[in-house]
C-alpha cells in the first residue's frame, strides 16, 4: 500500500525555509502567474484538496505536482530551488544539447550552444583533465604548471582530442577558434560549484584565506559597546631613516634603521586609536607589544620631560588622557595576529593575568581579519609616512621611491619630530568627522557614550593595585647579585648598563651569587622591583644610579643609547687620536721637566702643553663618558689629586689639565 498524500507532503522541507521571491518584482500577467503558483503550492502543502486549490488558484492537480517537483530540485548554490523555480521561463537545469553540431570549417561558433557539454559527455576523461589542469590541488612534480593559462590549457585540450580520434570536421576542430571561448566560459563557470578551489588555484592561498570573511554569518561576539574588543598590530614603516636621539646629557646619538614600526591599539566600536608606541626595531619585540598595551590602559602625563619613544608625551592624543573615567580602562577581547612577538609567553600570560581579557590570535598576514586597524594604518600612512622622501613606497614599483637610503642620510630625522608627526596623525584619526558615525568624530562618539548613562558604555577599570604596580606588564630579567665583601663592595645587581640596589640588598652579603627576578618598567627604566628566585622573597623597589634618578628614560631608549652610543664613542675617540700614545708620552715628559718650578709656573707650562696638544687632536665632544660610567673629566681630576703625573700618560684628553684646578 502506497504512502498517503499527507505523509508525502510532511516529508518536504517546511515552506518557511524555502528560498522566497518577491511577487512585486514581476509585472502584468507574470505577476498574477507567480502569485497563483505560490498560492497553489502553499495550499497543497497545507493539506487542502485539489478541488479547492484549482478553484482558488486556477492550477490543476498535475500542474501542482509538476511545480512542486521543480521547487524541490537542488540548485547550484546547494539549496533547493524553492519558490524561485516558479518564476516564468526559469531554467532549473543546464542546457543539454542532443542534436549534433553542424558547422562549416572555418566559420564562427554560431549554432554550437551546448556543444562543449555534449563533448564532455562523449569524453568524460577530457572533462576530468580540464578540471585537474585548471584547478590543480597540489603540484604532482617539479614541472607542474601551478596556474595554467587558458591558451595553454586549450592547446592541451585540442591535442588530447586529436590523439583520441576526433575528426577535423567535428566540433571544435571544425570552427575558427576551435572552441577557445567555450572552454574559457566553462572554466570561469567552475567558480560557482567550486569557489574555494577556484580561488586557491587561480588567485593564490592569500585570496583563498580571505574567503572566510564576508560569509554573511553573524559574529559570535558582536561589538555592541565601546572597549568590548580592541585590535593590536604593528605597522612597518618602509622608510630608510637616520633617527637622531638626544640623550638627557645633551649628546645626539644617530640610529640608522632600514625600517621601523609603529604599534597601535584600535577600539573596534568607533575606530578609535587608544594607544600607540614607536618601536625603533628591525622586528617588533614582546616588550614593544606590552608597552603598546600599557599605553592604552595607563595614561601618560603629557608635557613631561623624558627621553622616551612613547607617543602622547607632547600632547594629549589618547582617550585615557582626555577622560579621567578611562584611566586604567580594560577591555574584553584583544585581537592580534599570530606573529612571533605576539604569541610570546611574556605577552599572552601577562595580558591574560593582568587585564583578564580573551586573546584572539588570527592568522599572520591576514589583514582582512583585523580590517579596522589595517584601515586606520592605511589612512595614517597615506597622509603622512609615505610622503617622506625616505619612503620605500607601497611596493617595488611605487613611483614615490627615490633613493631612500641617500635621502635618509641627507634628511636626518629627530625622534621628537617623529613622535610629533605621529601624534598629529592620531589626532586626525580620533577627532575627524567620519561618515560611519554620521559625520561625528570617534572622540565625540566616545564622549557621548560616557556622558549618557543609558548608553552601552560600561566602565571597567582595572583594580587600583594593578594600575599602580602592574608588574606583569613589566620587562623581566633573571640576574645574579654581584659584590665583594673583601673589597668592601656592597651587593648590587646590574640590569642593562645600570647598577641597581636598595637597603635590603646592599646590607645582605649573603645574597651575593643568588638569582633575582627583576621587574623593570618599560615606560620608565628607573622603576624596578626585585624578587629572590630561590626563596620568593620580595626585596622591594630598587634604586637606579644617582645620576639617573632625576632623568625619565624608557627601557627602549636606554637600550638604543647604550647600543648606538658605544659606536658613537668609538668614533669620537678615533677622531681624538686616542691611540697616539707617543704624543701623550711627550706631554707627560714635558710635565715632569717642571719639577723645579713653583706651582704657578707649573700651571702655565701645563696649560701651554695642553693647548699645543689640542691643536693636533681637537676634541669633538668633551662630555663623552667612559665605559665604566665615570666621566673622563672626573678621572683626570682624580689622577691629578693622586700626585702622579704618569697616570695621565694614556689619557685621551690631554687638554683637560685645565680642569685639574677647578674647584670640586
Amino acid at each position: 500500500m502506497g504512502r498517503s498524500r499527507f505523509s508525502k507532503r510532511s516529508s518536504i522541507l517546511p515552506v518557511a525555509e524555502w528560498p522566497a521571491v518577491d511577487v512585486e518584482c514581476f509585472v502584468g500577467e507574470d505577476k498574477i502567474l507567480v502569485a497563483n503558483r505560490i498560492q497553489a503550492i502553499r495550499m497543497y502543502l497545507a493539506g487542502l484538496p485539489h478541488t479547492q486549490i484549482a478553484a482558488d488558484s486556477g492550477i490543476i492537480r498535475s500542474e501542482v505536482h509538476r511545480l512542486l517537483k521543480r521547487c524541490c530540485e537542488v540548485a547550484a548554490d546547494g539549496r533547493i530551488w524553492g519558490f524561485r523555480a516558479l518564476a516564468p521561463n526559469m531554467h532549473i537545469k543546464n542546457y543539454e544539447r542532443t542534436a549534433p553540431v553542424v558547422c562549416v570549417p572555418g566559420e564562427a561558433n554560431n549554432g554550437s550552444t551546448g556543444a562543449l557539454g555534449q563533448l564532455f559527455e562523449r569524453y568524460p576523461m577530457l572533462q576530468k583533465l580540464v578540471h585537474e589542469l585548471y584547478l590543480p590541488r597540489e603540484p604532482k612534480n617539479k614541472f607542474h604548471d601551478v596556474r595554467m593559462r587558458i591558451c595553454d590549457l586549450h592547446n592541451k585540450f585540442i591535442r588530447w582530442l586529436e590523439e583520441h580520434g576526433l575528426q577535423p570536421n567535428e566540433w571544435p576542430l571544425s570552427t575558427k577558434t576551435e572552441g577557445l571561448e567555450a572552454l574559457r566560459a566553462y572554466c570561469n563557470s567552475l567558480s560557482s560549484p567550486y569557489p574555494e578551489q577556484w580561488v586557491r588555484a587561480r588567485a593564490g592561498e592569500q585570496a583563498a584565506a580571505r574567503l572566510t570573511v564576508g560569509r554573511g554569518i553573524e559574529p559570535i561576539v558582536p561589538t555592541m559597546r565601546p572597549f568590548n574588543a580592541v585590535q593590536l598590530d604593528f605597522h612597518k614603516v618602509d622608510s630608510a631613516s637616520m633617527i637622531s636621539i638626544t640623550s638627557p646629557f645633551g649628546v645626539e646619538i644617530k640610529v640608522p634603521l632600514p625600517r621601523w614600526y609603529v604599534g597601535a591599539i584600535v577600539e573596534e566600536r568607533y575606530d578609535l586609536i587608544i594607544g600607540a608606541v614607536l618601536a625603533l626595531e628591525i622586528n617588533p619585540s614582546a616588550d614593544s607589544v606590552l608597552e603598546t598595551i600599557e599605553s592604552a590602559i595607563i595614561p601618560l602625563v603629557a608635557g613631561s620631560k623624558s627621553c622616551a619613544l612613547a607617543i602622547g608625551l607632547g600632547n594629549k592624543v589618547f582617550p585615557n588622557q582626555m577622560f579621567e573615567q578611562l584611566a586604567g580602562q580594560g577591555f574584553s577581547i584583544l585581537r592580534m595576529d599570530n606573529g612571533w612577538s605576539n604569541v610570546a609567553f611574556d605577552v599572552i600570560d601577562n595580558v591574560v593575568d593582568t587585564i583578564g581579557c580573551a586573546v584572539h590570535l588570527g592568522p599572520v598576514k591576514a589583514w582582512w581579519g583585523r580590517d579596522t586597524i589595517e584601515r586606520v594604518f592605511g589612512q595614517t600612512t597615506r597622509s603622512g609616512l609615505q610622503r617622506s622622501p625616505c619612503t620605500y613606497g607601497s611596493g617595488p614599483l611605487d613611483s614615490r621611491k627615490n633613493n631612500p637610503e641617500q635621502n635618509a642620510v641627507a634628511f636626518e630625522l629627530k625622534l621628537s619630530d617623529i613622535t610629533s608627526a605621529l601624534e598629529h596623525q592620531i589626532l586626525l584619526q580620533n577627532c575627524s568627522p567620519t561618515g560611519a558615525l554620521m559625520m561625528g568624530s570617534p572622540m565625540d562618539a566616545l564622549a557621548a557614550a560616557i556622558d549618557n548613562y543609558g548608553s552601552t558604555f560600561i566602565p571597567s577599570p582595572l583594580p587600583a593595585t594593578t594600575q599602580e604596580l602592574p608588574l606583569l606588564m613589566y620587562h623581566t630579567d633573571i640576574v645574579t647579585v654581584r659584590g665583594n665583601r673583601k673589597k668592601g663592595e656592597r651587593p648590587y645587581v646590574k640590569v642593562g648598563p645600570w647598577r641597581y640596589t636598595n637597603e635590603i640588598i646592599s646590607s645582605d652579603f649573603a645574597l651575593i651569587g643568588q638569582h633575582l627576578k627583576i621587574y623593570s618598567s618599560l615606560r620608565d627604566a628607573r622603576i624596578a622591583y626585585a624578587v629572590c628566585v630561590e626563596t620568593g622573597e620580595v626585596l622591594g623597589k630598587l634604586l637606579p644610579p644617582n645620576r639617573w634618578q632625576e632623568v625619565e628614560i624608557s627601557w627602549s631608549v636606554r637600550s638604543i643609547l647604550n647600543r648606538e652610543g658605544t659606536n658613537h664613542r668609538r668614533k669620537v675617540r678615533r677622531e681624538m687620536h686616542s691611540d697616539d700614545w707617543a704624543g701623550t708620552l711627550a706631554t707627560a715628559t714635558a710635565i715632569e721637566d717642571t719639577n723645579g718650578m713653583n706651582k704657578a709656573n707649573v700651571r702655565k707650562a701645563a696649560l701651554a702643553v695642553a693647548k699645543a696638544a689640542a691643536k693636533q687632536a681637537p676634541l669633538n665632544h668633551p662630555s663623552e663618558h667612559e665605559s665604566d660610567g665615570t666621566p673622563s673629566v672626573r678621572r683626570d681630576r682624580e689622577a691629578a689629586q693622586s700626585g702622579s703625573s704618569m697616570q695621565s700618560l694614556f689619557l685621551d684628553v690631554p687638554f683637560n689639565i685645565k680642569s685639574l684646578h677647578q674647584p670640586e
